[in-house]
């Protein structure tokens, strides 16, 4: 009866180590058009000194920031998206306890529009990031 009982105690004790690393299966944040996108399709459809605020918007969809400077009378559209995915360690029982993770890719396109709304100076960056989030990380 006693080792019925261990027996179901290590199984509940695995079970309850082993779930945290099946309850996140990643998230996309931010604009959609942009995780859709090659940098190389963005290029295609984003040209300096011809695409318009309306053509941007039409594209892409509203942005994520705008700033403008008074000075130089432009205005800067940020477009942002970021897609979570869990790390390989995340899914080995007891390991995701002590470390676990996501590695994000981020993707940005800044626009940059002068004072009468055509594109001046665009910008498409990737970058891929890790994010640690466990207890010995």
């Amino acid at each position: 009866m006693k080792q019925k009982n261990i027996v179901g105690h290590v199984f509940l004790i695995g079970l309850l180590l082993g779930l945290p690393g099946c309850s996140f299966q990643g998230e996309s944040i931010g604009n959609q058009e942009l995780a859709q996108s090659t940098k190389a399709e963005l290029y295609q459809i984003i040209n300096d000194n011809i695409t318009t605020r309306s053509d941007a918007r039409k594209y892409l969809g509203d942005p994520s920031d705008i700033d403008y400077n008074d000075v130089t009378k432009r205005e800067k559209w940020i477009y942002l998206h970021i897609n979570k995915s869990n790390l390989k360690r995340n899914y080995i029982p007891l390991l995701n306890f002590f470390t676990k993770g996501t590695e994000d890719v981020q993707k940005k396109i800044i626009l940059i529009f002068d004072a009468n709304g055509v594109l001046a100076k665009s910008l498409v960056t990737e970058s891929i990031s890790e994010h640690k989030n466990g207890l010995f990380d």
